[in-house]
């Protein structure tokens, strides 16, 4: 689900379009208006369903939006995986050729993602979208409340931002996280792209009922304190095997860690 994603939108296409035909990949389109659906068209070929609602960030717009797109979806395909404009999900190089050799072998009903923020650094230069992103980045870290279950043979019922499901009584359920499927979250690799990025939102009308999400009103300091969060860990070497599924306090592990370098050209 895209509004005004003219950064994002061509990375995700530029990924997912090498896994999935174009008939397969759907766009739903909530009113953008910088062009960046019609140039994403002249570049890549998908399918954009345009939608219509007042307010940008409607948590329970959005919510129903996706979930209705998810199951019906799902009476046509037998599974479907969903990511929002800034993600990117990567299987570990270790164990599969790309997503559509994951997907291929994928035997569960359904499956969490194994979170990892990619965070511009300091002294890292800006990002250069005509290079793997990556690799002009050193470090990530997990953010475990973000371990969104994202592929699935079956129909979801979401809990608001995707990151649970669940159940028939409106109680989350445990779905077990792939260590091995890494959902790469974009939202920090540049900060410079985050500042523009929050420019524009912070412009725009927002739901009454929840009003602008606290991190897009930060600027200046308060942004960068947010944007480097959690700030000056020690850094844990580039796991060489298997990714750990990070558990912490806060939401997020309590280390940042080095981008393993088999992942530098995945994206």
């Amino acid at each position: 689900m895209a509004h005004n994603e003219k950064v994002f939108l061509p990375i995700w296409l530029s990924y997912y379009s090498r896994f999935f035909a174009p008939e397969d990949i759907y766009i739903i389109d909530h009113d953008s208006t910088d062009g960046s659906i019609e140039k994403a068209k002249k570049d890549f070929k998908f399918n954009v369903e345009t939608v219509h609602h007042p307010t940008v960030h409607d948590n329970r717009f959005m919510l129903k939006t996706i979930t209705d797109k998810q199951h019906k979806l799902l009476k046509k395909y037998e599974l479907v995986v969903y990511s929002d404009a800034d993600e990117i999900i990567l299987p570990d190089p270790i164990s599969y050729k790309g997503l559509s050799d994951y997907i291929i072998r994928f035997k569960h009903s359904v499956i969490a993602c194994n979170s990892r923020s990619v965070v511009q650094q300091p002294a890292e230069q800006a990002i250069d979208l005509s290079k793997p992103i990556l690799s002009q980045r050193s470090v990530w870290f997990s953010e475990y409340l973000y371990n969104k279950p994202l592929v699935s043979r079956v129909p979801l019922n979401w809990a608001k931002g995707l990151h649970q499901a669940l159940n028939i009584n409106g109680n989350a359920y445990v779905i077990p996280v792939d260590r091995e499927l890494v959902l790469l979250h974009l939202s920090r690799m540049d900060l410079g792209v985050r500042k523009a990025r929050g420019e524009s939102i912070a412009k725009e009308k927002w739901g009454a009922e929840e009003g602008i999400a606290m991190q897009w009103q930060f600027k200046g300091k308060e942004l960068e304190e947010w944007f480097y969060n959690p700030p000056n860990l020690p850094i844990a070497p580039a796991p060489q095997k298997q990714l750990n599924s990070a558990s912490g306090t806060g939401g997020f592990n309590t280390l940042l860690e080095y981008i393993p370098n088999r992942f530098y050209n995945l994206e």
